[in-house]
């Protein structure tokens, strides 16, 4: 998510500032963990470190776990 987006959600990430610094990031970014479905393609922008896809993997899933909640309760 750019730094311009001002409205946190509660599946985004905040990287730290080494995080940014090894993927060649802005030090102001961060990841919003959206369960999808299928490949999505697109530009690889740099490389993050094992424990941050392991805290983006469960993020991910925590967020498809509160989608599957909410949705029960839906009119």
């Amino acid at each position: 998510m750019p730094a311009t987006e001002n409205t946190w959600h509660r599946a985004d990430l905040p990287l730290s500032m080494m995080e940014c610094a090894s993927a060649g990031l802005r030090p102001d970014v961060r990841i919003r963990c959206w369960p999808r479905f299928g490949l999505m393609r697109g530009n690889v922008s740099g490389r993050v470190s094992n424990a941050l896809l392991i805290a983006v993997d469960g993020r991910v899933q925590r967020e498809a776990m509160l989608r599957q909640f909410e949705g029960k309760w839906s009119v």
